[in-house]
């Protein structure tokens, strides 16, 4: 296939089909994105785990503190970082018996850019709406 030529890929994934729609040698990029986004978000789903993420955007603490407000066992907490640390949005380190936790803001990203984007799509649909509303008043 030459590198202007398009296709589509249709792949079966967990739970559901997707279709990517793409340009030559960009096809592993979008999917690998997708994937990333996707498993972000199974990742903020858990209220826990999006508790542990608040609770670390003021500050790096010790697994031993992030697992007090939560109604949970310390190896809880641990399957909970581990998904959180996959995706990256959380770093540890171990020093001695105490792990800490930090946050890794910049893992968040492709969430902020998806959540954007349906914002802006929105608001120029809304925004047509208005206009069209505005257009049949004056009529």
């Amino acid at each position: 296939m030459n590198a202007g030529s398009q296709r589509t890929v249709i792949a079966r994934t967990d739970q559901h089909f997707s279709i990517d729609f793409t340009i030559g040698r960009r096809m592993g990029t979008v999917r690998a994105v997708q994937s990333d986004l996707d498993d972000l978000f199974r990742a903020l789903a858990d209220p826990s785990r999006r508790h542990i993420v608040e609770r670390l955007g003021i500050g790096s603490t010790s697994v031993t503190e992030l697992a007090r407000p939560l109604s949970m066992s310390l190896p809880g907490v641990m399957q909970h970082l581990v998904v959180l640390e996959r995706c990256g949005v959380v770093s540890s380190t171990k020093r001695g018996r105490v792990r800490t936790c930090s946050l890794e803001p910049a893992a968040l990203v492709p969430v902020e850019h998806w959540a954007s984007a349906r914002r802006a799509d929105w608001e120029r649909r809304l925004d047509g709406l208005a206009l069209y509303l505005d257009e049949g008043e004056r009529d």
